[in-house]
């Protein structure tokens, strides 16, 4: 990290020295990162939330509790903690520079920068499922979620805190809404609660319908709009923009995003994926007022390999950039929750399966969505002309050897190993990678002696080399 934090600096300084902000932009796009976390059993993030010193603190579960950790700006552990609730569902820095873990099973625990615990309140209601939460400005707490009714039915859910935790009051919708949970709450323009869920409205009408309610600081609705047109898309997000349209966000075989009027009719819908599985699991409105996507994306359809997604669009939907990330081959690797960064880039956090091993992943990226995989090392950061692969070296090697190779553009980038029969045996980079060359080392320990051969892939270029194992 050292030596390419100084080859930055000395970029920045050669290409930046008559323009001090993008000297300031390039360095804070040096920190970039994509790290696992786990124990034995399953792990996962499912919220993350920056703190003053650039670090990030991420909720949410594990084999024995609902699980946070502070990790530093580089992406190191500071603390990890169990804590009451099960499972996080959300997490926010309070205005007294506190947080506040939501459990799922309507559990809330407020904790200091630390991890120490200030209060805990809950369960509420052993019915209740809580998925979202909001502080209001004199410091009272907004939780949505959905109540359940003897197992067969659920109804949308409000419960309003205090300071401290504890209940004001709480609310069941049953108006217009036979079946249905609230998935996502934010406050209006006017300051009221909006939210968003899916219901149906009948008991012999199909679920899973989209709608929109907006109620007054007491919980009492003004608004309700339910759109039958609009089925099985799950949302998980909703924001008031300036005018008084309302974007909301979620899933439907792949991620997507609507804008409503202010009257509640229907002005573009645009889904981004379509034909290859991919899921939508978080959002967040970014400062440029465009918006950021995760989840996963199984780009050839081969259900082995998914890999975690970052969708960046602009204020009215249009797809700006696209990437993917996987830690591994043969990984599935899904992104639960994204938040904007200090530095204008994008901190995701989520889950890895591999081999029957679930751990927390936690993805560091610049304003473009670029990181390094751990192992891949930008050697220089002058911009090649062309592409090009080189010669592994040292060839022949054992057990270890290094390939170097440039790229010109923006794009995915491939460099897999392939045995003698052309069955593929590694996958040394699977990863959007900015103009640059780079350099990956491969640890062939486990494999026998013999002749492979390496092939760089991307958009525009295609190369292979052969590299002999001697043990």
């Amino acid at each position: 990290m050292k030596k390419l934090t100084l080859i930055l600096i000395i970029y920045c300084l050669t290409l930046g020295s008559f323009l001090i902000p993008s000297i300031r932009d390039c360095f804070a796009q040096s920190i970039t990162w994509f790290k696992t976390y786990g124990s034995a059993g399953t792990d996962e993030g499912n919220a993350v939330v920056q703190t003053p010193d650039n670090g990030y603190i991420v909720s949410g579960r594990s084999l024995i509790g609902l699980r946070a950790m502070r990790l530093n700006q580089l992406g190191d552990t500071i603390w990890n903690r169990i804590f009451p609730g099960g499972i996080a569902s959300d997490i926010i820095k309070t205005i007294d520079n506190n947080y506040i873990i939501l459990g799922a099973y309507s559990h809330i625990t407020k904790i200091d920068i630390n991890g120490n615990i200030i209060w805990t309140r809950g369960p509420f209601n052993p019915n209740i499922k809580t998925v979202s939460i909001k502080e209001s400005s004199n410091g009272t707490y907004i939780i949505c979620g959905w109540k359940d009714t003897l197992g067969i039915v659920s109804k949308p859910y409000l419960l309003k805190l205090n300071f401290t935790g504890v209940e004001i009051w709480s609310r069941t919708y049953n108006s217009n809404i036979y079946d249905g949970a609230f998935s996502y709450i934010t406050f209006s323009n006017d300051n009221n609660y909006l939210l968003t869920g899916s219901y149906s409205n009948a008991i012999d009408t199909i679920s899973d319908e989209l709608f929109i309610l907006k109620a007054d600081t007491l919980g009492v609705p003004i608004l309700f709009y339910g759109y039958d047109t609009l089925r099985y898309f799950y949302p998980f997000y909703i924001n008031e923009t300036n005018l008084g349209s309302f974007i909301l966000g979620g899933g439907n075989a792949g991620p997507y995003l609507i804008k409503f009027s202010s009257s509640g009719s229907l002005q573009w819908l645009k889904i981004y994926i379509t034909g290859t599985p991919s899921d939508y699991r978080g959002i967040k409105k970014t400062i440029d007022n465009g918006y950021a996507l995760t989840g996963y994306w199984d780009s050839v359809g081969s259900q082995i390999e998914r890999a975690a997604l970052l969708i960046k669009t602009d204020s009215e939907g249009n797809e700006q950039f696209r990437r993917t990330y996987l830690y591994d081959s043969l990984d599935i690797d899904i992104g639960n929750a994204v938040n904007q960064t200090s530095d204008s880039g994008y901190i995701i956090t989520g889950l890895r399966a591999n081999q029957n091993v679930i751990d927390i992943i936690v993805i560091k990226t610049d304003k473009n969505g670029l990181t390094q995989v751990i192992g891949i090392e930008p050697i220089n950061s002058f911009i090649p002309r062309d592409f090009k692969l080189y010669q592994n070296y040292p060839n022949p090697f054992n057990p270890t050897t290094h390939f170097e190779f440039r790229i010109a553009d923006f794009g995915l980038v491939h460099l897999t190993i392939f045995n003698s029969l052309g069955k593929e045996i590694a996958k040394l980079v699977n990863q959007d990678l900015s103009p640059g060359t780079y350099e990956v080392e491969w640890d062939a320990s486990t494999y026998s002696s013999g002749v492979y051969y390496y092939r760089l892939e991307s958009a525009d270029y295609k190369d292979t080399k052969k590299l002999i194992l001697v043990k």
